[in-house]
């Protein structure tokens, strides 16, 4: 039986890719107004599975001072993006993909204990490790809405 927080995982990235999956790459410069593009929300999607995953890994191996104790959102989500750069639709797909392979092998690789561990997550606060795989889900979904709302904005 696959775990609920896997089915979650699966079922939003299920939705995404139906968004945004045969989207031609002119279309991910739409915007609403000052928001991000989709382009940018797509690439915000891989660097922050990435930093989750990161997060996770520090939490489970004990390596607590590793972790900031507070991160400037804006500013940090700001430099990732231009980490990343202009990545194509084809390149922002394989990103997922790729993030999206490793937080399940991580997943996996957890016992439950290690899953029930509790650390500071440095947006969010104290929370257990499901819980940031949980957040990861609940993140790209909120995302996926975004993108369908630019695109319905767009009339596609």
């Amino acid at each position: 039986m696959i775990h609920p927080t896997l089915a979650r995982l699966a079922k939003n990235r299920e939705h995404l890719l139906e968004i945004v999956g045969d989207l031609p790459d002119r279309a991910l410069d739409l915007r609403l107004e000052e928001s991000w593009s989709i382009r940018q929300i797509l690439t915000h999607l891989v660097n922050a599975e990435e930093d989750h995953r990161q997060i996770i890994e520090v939490i489970v191996n004990g390596d607590l001072d590793r972790l900031p104790a507070q991160v400037q959102l804006h500013e940090h989500n700001a430099a990732r993006l231009a980490e990343r750069g202009h990545l194509t639709h084809d390149e922002l797909l394989a990103a997922l993909n790729a993030q999206r392979e490793q937080t399940i092998a991580l997943f996996n690789s957890l016992s439950a204990d290690q899953l029930a561990e509790v650390g500071p997550h440095p947006v969010m606060g104290e929370m257990s490790v499901v819980n940031i795989f949980r957040v990861i889900a609940m993140h790209e979904h909120t995302h996926a809405r975004d993108i369908q709302a630019i695109l319905t904005n767009a009339g596609l």
